[in-house]
C-alpha cells in the first residue's frame, strides 16, 4: 500500500509539472489526439487560416486602392473613378462561425470587429457612385478615426500567431 501511495504521488506531481505531456497513450489515441484524425484536423485548420490570411491581404489591397481613389477623386471630381473590388469576408465568417482554432474569446471578438468593418466599408462602396462626395469624405475620415489599416494588420498578426501555434502541434 505504501508503494502505491508513493507511486500515486509521483504520478500526480508529474502530471502537474508536465501538463502538456499525455498521461495515458490509450486515452490519447481513443480521443483522437495524436491520431490521423488530429493530423487531418490540424492540417485543415491551417488551410483555413491561410485562406483568412489571403483574404486579409486582398482586403488590404482593396483598402489601399479605395484610399487612393478617394484622394484622387477629391482632387479631380470631374474625372472620378470608382472601385470595382469589394472587401471579402467569407473565410473570416467561417472562422467566426466554426471556431476551428483553439483561441481565446478576445481572438474571436477581434475577428468579429474585423468582419463588421468589412461589411461597413462594403456598404459604403455600394453607395460611392450615387453619393460620391459624401462617401469619399466619410471614407477618408473613417480611415483616420478607425485606424482600419492598423486593425487589419493587428488581426493579421494574431492569425499568423495562431497559424504558427497550429503548425507546431504534433
Amino acid at each position: 500500500m505504501e508503494t502505491f501511495r508513493e507511486d500515486f504521488k509521483k504520478a500526480i506531481k508529474d502530471c502537474l509539472e508536465h501538463s502538456e505531456r499525455p498521461d495515458s497513450h490509450v486515452l490519447e489515441t481513443l480521443s483522437g489526439r495524436g491520431s490521423l484524425f488530429e493530423i487531418f484536423r490540424r492540417d485543415e485548420a491551417i488551410r483555413r487560416l491561410n485562406a483568412v490570411l489571403s483574404e486579409c491581404e486582398a482586403n488590404l489591397r482593396t483598402f489601399t486602392r479605395c484610399v487612393k481613389l478617394a484622394k484622387q477623386n477629391q482632387k479631380e471630381p470631374d474625372n472620378r473613378e470608382y472601385p470595382t473590388s469589394r472587401f471579402r469576408w467569407s473565410a473570416i465568417e467561417f472562422l467566426i462561425i466554426d471556431c476551428y482554432v483553439d483561441e481565446d474569446q478576445a481572438f474571436f471578438k477581434a475577428a468579429e470587429r474585423y468582419m463588421d468593418d468589412l461589411i461597413m466599408f462594403n456598404d459604403q462602396l455600394i453607395s460611392w457612385e450615387y453619393y460620391p462626395d459624401s462617401t469619399e469624405q466619410w471614407f477618408l475620415e473613417s480611415i483616420k478615426e478607425a485606424k482600419i489599416m492598423e486593425r487589419i494588420e493587428k488581426f493579421k498578426g494574431q492569425l499568423e500567431k495562431s497559424l504558427a501555434k497550429l503548425s507546431k502541434r504534433l
